[in-house]
């Protein structure tokens, strides 16, 4: 069960004292929570992590370069331009002329059309990471997994969250009320730790 760059039993394990971990009691919460910090790791960064089949783009076709949403990149598909919504869509072969898969850029020798043609690109991107409860699911050929700096900000946050739940709750999950004093596990105003920002700040997308 995807948790958000992780499955359910792994965040589980962060979270939980070991004789909890088979409870289901908080199972709902605990995915939630984890699904809601990869989103939030999302529109911090302005792009999608998980990786997804023939996702697709819509872009200005009179460019040289646009950044995905979805990378790293491990294929384009299809490359289709539509000059106007009557023409409707015509796939152009041989195209786009290359990209570079970590950075998501997409690149073309000369623009592949004029102001107010619109470009449609199919592709295959983002990280892998296992969303399987028994650790069953097989990394397909030639896609990336899920970089470990990623994913220990996301158990951090998650944990910074969970940790702040009422006292009932936070002892049934081993945690005493503390509040950490360190400043680099401090929230800012968006209630992202400061060490978690300066992670997702090597991750973010400027423009498309």
């Amino acid at each position: 069960m995807n948790a958000g760059f992780s499955n359910l039993k792994a965040l589980k394990r962060e979270l939980l004292l070991s004789a909890d971990l088979a409870k289901p009691d908080w199972d709902a919460s605990i995915q939630a929570l984890g699904l809601g910090v990869a989103a939030m790791f999302e529109t911090y960064c302005n792009r999608y992590f998980n990786r997804l089949v023939d996702d697709t783009l819509e872009a200005t076709a009179d460019r040289y370069s646009l950044v995905v949403q979805r990378y790293p990149i491990e294929s384009i598909s299809k490359f289709e331009i539509r000059d106007s919504m009557q023409d409707g869509w015509e796939v152009i072969p041989n195209m786009p002329d290359n990209f570079i898969s970590q950075a998501g850029l997409v690149q073309f020798f000369t623009p592949a059309g004029y102001f107010p043609a619109t470009m449609r690109i199919t592709y295959t991107g983002g990280f892998w990471w296992d969303t399987s409860e028994d650790g069953s699911d097989v990394m397909p050929v030639g896609a990336f997994p899920l970089r470990e700096d990623l994913r220990v900000a996301w158990v951090m946050q998650v944990r910074w969250f969970w940790e702040r739940r009422s006292i009932i709750e936070r002892a049934k999950a081993g945690f005493e009320n503390t509040k950490t004093q360190d400043q680099g596990f401090a929230a800012t105003t968006d209630d992202l730790l400061l060490s978690v920002r300066n992670v997702l700040n090597s991750y973010r997308r400027f423009s498309i």
